[in-house]
């Protein structure tokens, strides 16, 4: 042992020199230059890596590099808008490389209505956004993933109820009806966009302008949202699983007064107390997301599935949801992939807690020197622990969340199935089916000692159950052919859709207790009561219920594309849509559409712009009436009854005269657009320009009863046209195989004016019908934003101040 130490220590000076040598040798410096492959030109700030080291460097502005690196290294050239290249040094001490432009941005796959197209290929106002570019962090509704992402679009909620949907609008008011975009998810048309997590969605196309939505005829005037959930893929088993936790908190409080500051005001009503009754109504929301994903397959079949909880808390106390989202997705391919077979299968349910956002507008206006609960412990006349004012419409907000309940359960189930043939080369055959059914049941309940809308009736109790369902069903032919430099792209087909929906709904008061809240509807004492006397019923119960008819929609589409050498392009489509919600006279419409696009950067070079694209276009669509049955006569039951032969007989009044000439509310969009690279595509843009005029709106108005059957009718009216200007930028500032930081600026702007607007629409105030009022307590006939003919849409509106009459 001591002799095998001896000659370790004696070798170990010749085995240090050794490696030393060998780390010499291994080391050399390469030298060269990086340069675009298609103009020669020099790439500045080309990213050099050294494989499998972090060892590296960039080009400087006239493309050259220096590195020193390893005999066996490999280097990796990389730079945004250029393919990655690898390069073995060997022996070599000057490298000389050439990158060719990247054109997997402008070949992606962008999604259009029935089909799809390369990024290059369109020609309308189209974006997409793929999962890597959505918005991360605290997400519970799929339209938060837009935000923010899109020049145009608007993602907004007003106030913090969880349970309240966003509101999305594509490029401002385009009507006064229909103003939410229509949602395609995976084809299926109409379908519920709170039917999908947004854990699960893919990526997401936005249809902007008129000559991209016309495909879809008459619900394609506010924009069209197509979303693509996500797919398993053949293979090994993939299992993710993702679970956050966030709060939400309030970022700025509404000012108001404080005991103390209100004790000053002249006449102010002092009750002793400082109570900060925002504090009092509102906490911290607490949000618990998981999400759960299991996909793969074998051979020719795929599958994924999916299992998300979300448990949010809103900012108001007692205000929150509870939702369950499962969804499956299958995919098989059979006949050596001519046959291509496809099923989703999805299913939500939520449980909400909507509590009473009336509270928080309370809040801001109850006396702040009043207590919370009253000083002796219970009113002794309604036995409530709180502290009432006795002013109109001016209720303690705390007693408002404690003592009433608002509640609901609401379930959506999807499902669609797709089948797509190859028949022959290019022609493809596509046949899709999707049923939704929704389900919501809804209670509320205001105690037999709440002032808000429950004392009055000594208790009330409402509950609601409402069902819809819709269907679908599509099918048409794509056709794709390369004809030497011209490739052509067709579509043909046919839609047929119906929807419909029922409902029952009961109101009663008058009950014994509150132990048993919305559910004791049978208990009510309205009918048992005396008409008269101390006792006296106050109320009757109500009842409610509600069938629609069938509503049809049948279209017949068809496109075409063209492409010239990659560099002339045109789009065209028509569709003709009927259905049976308009006049008897107007059933049937037709939508179309053209657009064209030139790629300036194939007929010409310009320094610095690796890519040019100018579009042009221009779209009809419509907008379907807001409810069923708007162009025949309605009825509705009166309390008021007729005696004849003994027999009480209800009597019916018209409310509603019949318009067989209702017709489609129409939208027409002018679009200019330009797509644009830089700086060897470092820098990307779009810029659109747009003007749409949207006319006819189906709207309720009141009309002379002496010449109609009622004293309202819904009619086509008015016209709004609304100009603007969008811009997009991207800058590409590191991209690298480990890190890449890329920033995005948007920008729009935009003008509504209302052009016309049906005669008669003064009110006995003077003021235009359609506006918007402050309400109580106070300001029920304030009208702070004013629709007018002739002026933008939303005016601010009131008397000015000019001056002091002597």
């Amino acid at each position: 042992m001591t002799r095998l130490l001896r000659n370790t220590f004696r070798l170990l000076p010749v085995l240090l020199l050794c490696g030393s040598l060998t780390a010499f040798s291994q080391e050399r410096a390469v030298s060269g230059r990086v340069t675009a492959s298609d103009d020669n030109s020099a790439l500045p700030g080309v990213n050099i890596l050294e494989k499998g080291t972090s060892n590296g460097t960039v080009t400087d502005s006239d493309g050259n590099f220096r590195i020193s690196v390893g005999s066996n290294a490999t280097l990796i050239f990389s730079f945004v808008g250029y393919t990655t290249q690898e390069v073995a040094v060997g022996a070599q001490s000057t490298i000389n490389v050439a990158l060719a432009p990247d054109v997997t941005a402008l070949s992606e796959i962008v999604v259009v209505g029935y089909g799809s197209q390369e990024k290059k290929e369109v020609t309308s106002a189209v974006v997409t956004l793929k999962t890597e570019s959505f918005n991360k962090g605290n997400i519970n509704d799929p339209s938060q993933l837009l935000q923010g992402k899109i020049a145009g679009v608007s993602v907004s909620k007003p106030g913090s109820d969880p349970t309240e949907g966003f509101a999305v609008r594509l490029r401002g008011v385009t009507s006064v009806g229909q103003t939410s975009p229509l949602y395609v998810i995976d084809g299926v048309i109409g379908a519920s966009i709170q039917s999908v997590d947004p854990n699960d969605i893919a990526s997401i196309d936005v249809l902007k302008d008129g000559s991209a939505a016309a495909i879809y005829g008459t619900r394609g005037s506010a924009g069209v949202i197509l979303i693509t959930t996500k797919k398993g893929k053949s293979g090994k088993t993939s299992v993710d699983v993702n679970s956050y936790l966030a709060i939400d908190q309030i970022a700025k409080k509404v000012p108001v007064l404080s005991g103390s500051a209100w004790k000053q005001l002249p006449g102010a009503i002092d009750k002793g107390s400082d109570t900060d009754w925002l504090s009092q109504v509102t906490q911290t929301g607490v949000t618990k997301v998981t999400n759960l994903g299991v996909s793969g397959g074998q051979g020719n079949t795929s599958y994924r599935f999916s299992l998300n909880y979300r448990d949010v808390e809103g900012i108001l106390k007692n205000n929150g949801l509870n939702s369950v989202n499962a969804r499956f997705s299958l995919q098989q391919s059979a006949l050596n992939n001519k046959l291509r077979l496809s099923f989703d299968l999805a299913n939500t349910s939520r449980k909400s807690n909507y509590s009473f956002q009336e509270a928080l507008r309370y809040a801001a206006i109850y006396n702040p020197t009043s207590p919370v609960y009253d000083a002796s412990g219970a009113n002794p006349t309604t036995g409530s622990p709180y502290t009432e004012s006795v002013l109109f419409d001016n209720f303690n907000p705390v007693a408002i969340i404690n003592q009433n309940i608002n509640e609901g359960r609401r379930n959506i189930i999807n499902l669609s199935a797709k089948a797509e043939y190859d028949f022959l080369p290019g022609l493809t055959g596509v046949v899709t089916y999707a049923l939704q059914r929704e389900s919501e049941l809804t209670g509320q309940y205001y105690s037999k000692t709440s002032y808000f809308r429950g004392w009055n009736r000594n208790g009330l109790a409402y509950r609601n159950d409402n069902q819809a369902s819709f269907q679908v069903l599509e099918t048409y032919l794509n056709y794709n052919k390369q004809v030497n430099d011209l490739n052509v792209q067709a579509t043909a087909g046919y839609s047929y859709s119906v929807r419909n929906s029922e409902g029952f709904g009961a109101q009663a008061g008058n009950f014994l207790s509150d132990a048993l809240g919305y559910n004791q509807l049978g208990n009510s004492q309205d009918l048992v009561l005396p008409t008269s006397g101390n006792n006296a019923r106050k109320a009757s119960p109500v009842m409610t219920s509600y069938a629609s008819s069938d509503q049809l929609v049948v279209g017949f589409f068809g496109r075409a594309n063209l492409n010239f050498k990659e560099t002339y392009l045109l789009s065209g489509s028509i569709r003709h849509e009927g259905s049976n919600m308009f006049g008897k006279d107007n059933k049937w419409g037709d939508f179309y559409a053209g657009s064209g696009a030139v790629v300036l950067s194939n007929l010409f070079s310009i320094p610095m712009v690796n890519s040019l694209k100018a579009r042009v276009g221009y779209g009809l669509t419509g907008a379907l009436p807001p409810t069923y049955g708007a162009s025949q006569l309605q009825f509705v039951q009166s309390n008021n009854f007729n005696y004849a032969n003994g027999v009480l007989i209800p009597v019916a009044t018209t409310n509603i005269a019949p318009n067989p000439n209702l017709k489609w509310e129409t939208k027409g969009e002018v679009n200019l657009g330009l797509d644009f690279g830089m700086f060897n595509n470092k820098l990307t843009g779009t810029i659109d320009l747009y003007d749409k005029t949207a006319k006819d709106f189906i709207m309720l108005r009141p009309v002379d009863a002496s010449q109609n059957v009622a004293s309202q009718e819904y009619l086509n009216v008015g016209k709004i046209e609304t100009k603007g200007v969008e811009v997009s930028l991207t800058y590409n500032v590191i991209q690298t195989g480990d890190f890449s930081w890329s920033t995005t600026v948007i920008g729009s702007t935009r003008k509504s004016i209302l052009k016309s607007l049906f005669a008669g629409v003064e009110t006995s105030a003077g003021l235009p019908e359609l506006n918007a009022g402050m309400g109580a307590p106070g300001q029920n006939n304030t009208y702070p934003i004013s629709n007018i003919a002739g002026q933008q849409v939303g005016t601010i509106y009131g008397p000015k101040f000019t001056g002091t009459v002597d």
